[in-house]
């Protein structure tokens, strides 16, 4: 099983940046796993790459679910 944690403390070390499907998969369990159904996500997304890939793997799965709004940092 390809360990996520191993993977992104070498991208950091390396000074890489975490790709967003990584990123938006550990909020995605993260807050499947909370058992809540509001979310405050501060920081994220950053750009407009982390919002699609937050939008392409975890909007879909929560429509209906939950109500969820990205607000821009201004």
């Amino acid at each position: 099983m390809f360990d996520l944690r191993t993977m992104i403390q070498k991208m950091i070390k390396e000074g890489k940046i975490v790709p967003s499907e990584v990123t938006v998969q550990l909020l995605q369990r993260a807050m499947e796993e909370s058992g809540n159904d509001k979310f405050l996500i501060d920081g994220f997304p950053r750009n407009d790459e982390n919002r699609a890939a937050f939008e392409s793997i975890v909007s879909h799965i929560f429509l209906g679910l939950w109500s969820v709004e990205l607000v821009r940092a201004v």
